[in-house]
């Protein structure tokens, strides 16, 4: 295993964006989807960089590949996906809602319309039917129920390629598809969610599955009150359609679910709690074994009865895949301008450490750059009143506002929702800072569950 190699494929899986198809199937098979999609509503929440496009993503493929076999094997259809991205769009209009339906049917009507277009790639049923299929069987999704009719006793397609190829290009169901789009296309300027609703039922797909990514641009007065038609009022008319959508927590599109007829999917776990620590724990080895294709055990200290490096990313990324990659690579990178031999190097916990350190460094760095010079000057402050993580303010700062909204980055998060005035500093600045995290054993720079326990104390921060 080369070095460079790895710091090169960490610094590729950061982003999904330039992904090929093969390399897309590898990543998202390591977040297994554990819901069926065809029986609910969902809310997929979770902190930037915790895998919601990834989820979703995964999601629509596997259900795609069901889709075209049920097609080919003419068999009742169990879900038509639909996958709209709206988070490169912007609703900062001066009618949100009425653009949010705008763009919603026409990202729906493109989607609709691009599904056929696949058969034109090359080796489409191999990408789009057999490696989605895959991941349903070794993963033990719940949508391997609706796959069993697929294959044969020796584990094949019971059907062929060009068997496969032949019925869904040249079947009735895409003359379907094909009216489905125009029926959208007319549908743009028009207002009213049952005329969608409708269209689907007319021609026999009575049960789309709409996933959505992301909502986290809307506010809470639109989602819910819209002028034109609120955006929950969209989601829940359409009588025959479930709907997937993403957000994230404590961010402005995060509505009191409770109220909500959604069941919650949460993505980012409490590395704190001991069973969601060691929950972290496998699925970010099981990541990056997966990224790298190599044994984590082969370039790092990992042993799960004692303090090692994993356990370090955990705490460190907070069980953000995008984070524990960005740390990870900060290690390898440093670390390369030391090894003699690039195919032999080995990350302990000194250097992870300095990996953190420096993490919590940026992170330092890009809250003052965010804040104006008496902000600063507060948030400076309060850093160095913390002797725990935790903090409790006397009243809400305006500083607070400026570095909670990008959760997996910014150095102080919210711990606890009820109070909106209990934070935690980031792990990786109180490393930099050396600010206590854990206590007990020989000292409060001890940072392990095994020789410690996490320091649940917090301290109240008076400005002068």
């Amino acid at each position: 295993m080369n070095i460079n190699h790895v710091i090169s494929t960490l610094n590729f899986y950061k982003t999904t964006e330039s992904f090929n198809d093969d390399e897309l199937f590898s990543y998202y098979q390591v977040r297994p989807i554990n819901i069926n999609p065809y029986l609910g509503n969902y809310v997929v929440s979770g902190i930037r960089g915790s895998g919601k496009t990834m989820f979703l993503k995964s999601m629509y493929y596997q259900m795609l590949a069901i889709f075209f076999m049920q097609c080919a094997l003419q068999q009742p259809i169990e879900g038509f996906p639909i996958l709209v991205k709206l988070a490169n769009n912007d609703f900062s209009g001066s009618e949100p809602s009425r653009q949010w339906f705008t763009e919603y049917l026409s990202a729906i009507r493109n989607s609709v319309v691009q599904i056929m277009d696949l058969s034109l790639k090359p080796n489409w049923i191999e990408i789009y039917i057999k490696k989605p299929l895959e991941i349903i069987a070794s993963t033990g999704s719940p949508l391997h129920q609706y796959t069993k009719s697929f294959f044969d006793s020796q584990g094949e397609l019971v059907l062929s390629c060009d068997e496969i190829r032949s019925s869904i290009s040249g079947g009735p169901i895409r003359t379907k598809i094909e009216e489905l789009g125009v029926k959208f296309s007319n549908l743009i300027d028009c207002s009213g969610f049952p005329m969608l609703d409708s269209a689907f039922g007319q021609l026999g797909l009575t049960k789309p599955v709409v996933i959505i990514d992301d909502m986290s641009m809307f506010s809470p007065e639109t989602f819910y009150n819209g002028p034109f038609d609120s955006i929950f009022n969209s989601l829940t008319k359409c009588t025959n359609q479930k709907t997937i959508y993403s957000i994230i927590p404590f961010h402005k599109s995060d509505q009191p679910l409770q109220n909500v007829p959604f069941s919650l999917v949460p993505l980012s776990r409490d590395v704190r709690n001991p069973q969601e620590y060691l929950q972290t724990r496998e699925f970010l080895s099981n990541m990056l074994e997966k990224l790298i294709n190599a044994n984590l055990a082969d370039i790092m200290e990992v042993d799960e009865s004692k303090p090692d490096v994993l356990e370090q990313l955990v705490y460190a990324s907070n069980g953000i895949p995008r984070t524990c990659m960005v740390i990870l690579e900060k290690a390898l990178a440093k670390l390369s301008l030391d090894v003699a031999d690039p195919e032999n190097f080995y990350i302990n916990r000194a250097c992870i450490d300095e990996a953190i350190k420096d993490h919590g460094y940026e992170l330092y760095l890009r809250a003052c750059a965010l804040l104006s010079p008496p902000l600063r000057e507060r948030f400076k402050e309060a850093i160095h009143s913390c002797q725990v993580q935790g903090f409790i303010l006397p009243e809400e700062e305006e500083w607070i506002e400026y570095l909670t909204v990008d959760k997996d980055r910014d150095p102080a998060v919210l711990m606890d929702v009820r109070f909106r005035k209990k934070y935690s500093l980031h792990y990786a600045l109180c490393v930099y800072f050396d600010i206590p995290t854990h206590q007990g054993g020989d000292s409060n720079s001890v940072r392990s569950i095994h020789k410690a326990k996490w320091i649940d104390t917090v301290v109240n921060i008076h400005h002068a």
